[in-house]
This record gives C-alpha cells, sequence and structure tokens, in this order.
C-alpha cells in the first residue's frame, strides 16, 4: 500500500535565521532592562502606599472580610460564581 508512494520534502518557506546572539538583542534587552527600572521607581511608590497597613485600599477590603469562616465561603462561592458567569458568556 504504501511501497509506491512519493515521499515529498518539506521545505521552509523562509530561510533560517543564525542562532547567534547580537549587539542588537543586547541593546534591545539592556534598554527593556532599563525602561522597566524607571518605570518601577516610579510607579511604585505609588502602589506602595495603598498597601499600607491602615492606609488606602485595606480599610475598605477588611470592612468586606472579618476573618470568619463564613466569610471566606461566600467569597469564595462568589468568585466562582462570577467565574462562572463570564466562562458561560465566552462560550456562548
Amino acid at each position: 500500500m504504501l511501497s509506491d508512494s512519493h515521499i515529498r520534502h518539506v521545505t521552509a518557506p523562509f530561510a533560517a535565521e543564525p542562532a547567534g546572539v547580537t549587539a542588537a538583542d543586547l541593546l534591545t534587552g539592556a534598554g527593556s532592562a532599563v525602561g522597566a527600572l524607571v518605570l518601577a521607581r516610579r510607579r511604585l511608590p505609588v502602589l506602595r502606599r495603598g498597601f499600607e497597613p491602615g492606609a488606602g485600599l485595606v480599610r475598605p477590603i477588611r470592612r468586606f472580610q472579618s476573618g470568619v469562616v463564613n466569610d471566606y465561603v461566600t467569597w469564595l462561592a462568589l468568585g466562582l460564581a462570577c467565574l462562572g458567569g463570564v466562562l458561560a458568556l465566552t462560550i456562548r
């Protein structure tokens, strides 16, 4: 059955590029790292203020969570219901 079949050799649509590291690769990586550090230095103090104990976002979040086991179960059920609703809307 397969003895008379012709085997085709697959060819790539583009020639393979060299796998070495170039100066452009190093400059791109260094530029990305420097850019990330500059953005992090600007943004981190703003984010930290919101998560200091008793300030920013912590106080409103603690109002919803009293530490009772019933709260954990309620938030777990609410989160699963939200995920299920999003999944149902995306599948539909």
